[in-house]
């Protein structure tokens, strides 16, 4: 077993999902780190924030739903991340 980090993930939710499926959002990915053996230290719901640029894969959106998430975990868990 590795030695666990800190970390901070910031994601960006699109704002049209509404606020039931935001937070279903939410717990899906507290529930992703959590399988990972990761400890979820704080979620903070930084909320609509405008977005420096738009893009396809963000839909075009001006802005987006923030969300800061801070655990520790093991190095491992950011290939998990990025996947």
């Amino acid at each position: 077993m590795g030695m666990k980090k800190n970390y901070e993930l910031v994601c960006i939710l699109d704002p049209q999902l509404g606020e039931k499926q935001l937070e279903d959002e939410v717990t899906k990915y507290e529930t992703f780190l959590k399988g990972k053996d990761a400890e979820v230290a704080h979620i903070d719901r930084w909320g609509m924030r405008k977005l420096a640029y738009s893009s396809v894969a963000m839909k075009r959106r001006q802005q987006g739903y923030y969300v800061l998430f801070q655990f520790t975990g093991e190095s491992g868990l950011l290939d998990a991340l990025h996947r």
